[in-house]
C-alpha cells in the first residue's frame, strides 16, 4: 500500500527512472505495480538468504539512541545492514 501511495507522488522524471530501473513501462499502473512487488521483495527472501536479522532491531521501551549498538550484536541487524550499504 505504502508502494502505490509513493508511486503516486512521483514526479515525471522520478517515474520514469523507477520504471527504468524496475525495467516496466512508463504509465502509473506499471510504475505502481512494479514498486508494490519490489517493496516486499527483501520480506519474501529474507529466509533463504541469511537475512532475516536485518528486517528488525529489538527495542525495550526505555531504550534510547545509543542503545541500538548494544541490541545489534556483530552488526547482524537492520541498522547493520543498513551501515554495510
Amino acid at each position: 500500500m505504502a508502494a502505490r501511495l509513493a508511486a503516486r507522488h512521483l514526479t515525471p522524471t522520478a517515474q520514469e527512472r523507477v520504471a527504468e530501473l524496475l525495467e516496466v513501462d512508463n504509465n502509473p499502473q506499471a510504475v505502481a505495480d512494479a514498486l508494490a512487488v519490489a517493496a516486499t521483495w527483501a520480506d519474501e527472501v529474507r529466509k533463504d538468504t541469511a537475512t532475516e536479522s536485518w528486517h528488525f532491531l529489538n527495542l525495550a521501551w526505555q531504550d534510547g539512541r545509543t542503545d541500538m549498538i548494544q541490541r545489534c550484536e556483530n552488526d547482524d541487524c537492520v541498522d547493520g545492514a543498513r551501515a554495510a550499504f
